[in-house]
């Protein structure tokens, strides 16, 4: 009876650490507007995946969140704002997003061939990311499908770094350092001390598959998701490369970026609250635990 007790309340415990169980969908548009399929999809991909739910953002919805829940730190907003690839709009909206609620974020041209609960554990994982394939011999995080608890540190160093290249007109070695792989990487590379799952890799351009170790041999990859499965003409893919080789990837107008971006440290203090409220969580589980606990070693002793 006490074993079964106290795992109950851990599983408690537990959940306020967990992945939540949302799945995220960004695209340019509002939902209405996507193509017929792309929404039919949408709208399988909770029966798909039982006990997820999904949501959609259009840019618009995107922007409104930024503004709502980061006013606190406008710099986020005005470097959302003087992007003009919307797939550098979406990388740093994806970071802020997975930062605040946490959840799994798909591309919305991703199709999941396998439930997610094959490749994410939401009870024990704290991060799954996919590795990317080299582009030019610039490595990095393939960001088009990342799972996380929310509060992480890794995406605040993310968030940072995107403002600050736009604030100071970065545009880095390649297209994948201003708001996407490259620069996710990077920012893992700052915190040595974060755990995350990674056996799930690009495998081409339109695959992503899982790679699996079983008694410390590895079994032949499967694929999980198709990255380009669904068509959706309101995305422009590859546009992105062609403005970054142009440098034409920031808004010149300097209104957008009147203020200068403040560090890491900086912002930190400013949105504290929100951490805050994590660790919060965290100690109200712990502290759940021992009342339980103690309630029942009492009345085990009291028999």
């Amino acid at each position: 009876m006490l074993g079964s007790i106290l795992d109950e309340v851990t599983m408690m415990v537990d959940k306020l650490m967990v992945i939540p169980p949302v799945i995220w969908k960004t695209g340019p548009v509002e939902e209405a507007s996507l193509l017929p399929h792309t929404r039919a999809y949408l709208r399988t991909l909770a029966q798909l995946n039982p006990g997820y739910s999904v949501h959609y953002f259009s840019d618009r919805a995107a922007r409104h969140f930024l503004d709502e829940n980061f006013a606190h730190a406008p710099q986020i907003l005005r470097a959302y704002d003087a992007l003009i690839p919307g797939a550098f709009r979406a990388d740093l909206f994806r970071y802020c997003l997975l930062w605040l609620r946490g959840g799994v974020y798909g591309d919305l041209k991703q199709r999941y061939l396998v439930p997610l609960d094959a490749i994410v554990d939401r009870r024990k994982d704290e991060l799954v990311t996919v590795r990317d394939e080299e582009h030019g011999g610039v490595q990095g995080i393939q960001v088009s499908f990342i799972a996380a608890a929310p509060g992480l540190p890794v995406f605040w160093t993310a968030i940072c770094r995107v403002v600050q290249n736009v604030e100071r007109r970065e545009y880095g070695a390649s297209f994948l350092a201003v708001t996407g792989p490259a620069l996710f990487l990077q920012a893992l590379d700052c915190h040595p001390e974060q755990q995350y799952k990674q056996d799930l890799r690009q495998s081409g351009p339109h695959v992503i598959v899982l790679d699996v170790l079983t008694e410390g041999r590895s079994r032949p990859s499967k694929a999980v998701i198709h990255t380009k499965s669904l068509v959706e003409t309101s995305i422009d893919s590859g546009s992105y490369a062609i403005l970054w080789k142009e440098h034409a990837i920031f808004r010149t107008s300097s209104e957008l970026l009147e203020e200068t971006c403040q560090n890491a440290a900086g912002f930190k203090i400013t949105m504290g609250p929100w951490i805050e409220r994590r660790h919060t969580y965290e100690l109200i589980g712990v502290a759940s635990f021992v009342v339980v606990a103690t309630l029942v070693l009492h009345r085990l002793v009291a028999t």
